[in-house]
């Protein structure tokens, strides 16, 4: 698949996006903190700054988001909404290193 600009392509994935982390918030529940946050990203990355101001506000007001370093991160995205910025992305969860399993190789 070949993308050019102005093709439009990369609007329609932002806007699959949007649809996507709607219905994982659906899904997940009014508390769940994380599905909030990925809306909110999810509309910056649209344009809608107001809906993803909306987002990470009901992230922080949710009795879930009891975390310190989860409610600077957030409050982190809502000053960057509000500059009409797009936020520094938070880094993958903890846990086990992802990738091809290490160890010796064929004929080792």
């Amino acid at each position: 698949v070949e993308v050019r600009a102005g093709s439009g392509v990369r609007d329609q994935r932002i806007e699959q996006a949007v649809d996507w982390a709607e219905e994982l918030q659906e899904r997940s529940g009014r508390s769940d903190v994380l599905s909030h946050e990925l809306l909110g990203l999810a509309r910056a990355a649209a344009g809608d700054f107001p809906g993803a101001e909306e987002s990470v506000d009901a992230a922080l007001e949710s009795s879930r988001a009891t975390d310190p370093q989860q409610r600077r991160r957030l409050a982190g995205q809502r000053w960057s909404y509000r500059l009409r910025t797009q936020p520094e992305l938070p880094g993958p969860p903890p846990g086990p290193p992802s990738g091809p399993p290490q160890g010796p190789g064929p004929g080792d």
